[in-house]
């Protein structure tokens, strides 16, 4: 672990887990503010924090087209699995060019 990170962690730890006076909390706050490695790994964990959404969001959406090929499921249904708006399942089903077909258990496959 990089040692900015390990210096995050341990800011962060003390932070959360202990009682500060006053006094202390001013201290440490200034240390926080401007220590440049706490910074720079504050920023990697926000840039960090960014790509794991985007790739959970991906994977729900890879996760919904495979569903929606599969054509077992309605769209409101692999919207309540996947946790995505049915209005995404329906953008995708437009993608993968499925909004014609139809299964035995999405009567409203084209709404």
């Amino acid at each position: 672990m990089p040692q900015g990170r390990k210096r995050a962690t341990l800011f962060s730890l003390i932070q959360e887990s202990l009682k500060l006076t006053g006094a202390e909390e001013k201290r440490f706050q200034k240390i926080v503010q401007t220590d440049p490695l706490y910074q720079e790994a504050k920023m990697l964990q926000s840039i960090e924090e960014v790509g794991y959404e985007r790739g959970l969001e991906q994977g729900l959406k890879t996760t919904a087209k495979n569903l929606l090929k599969t054509g077992k499921l309605t769209k409101q249904e692999i919207a309540e699995v996947t946790g995505l708006k049915l209005s995404e399942v329906r953008e995708l089903a437009k993608v993968l060019n499925l909004n014609n077909q139809t299964n035995p258990g999405d009567k409203k496959a084209l709404h």
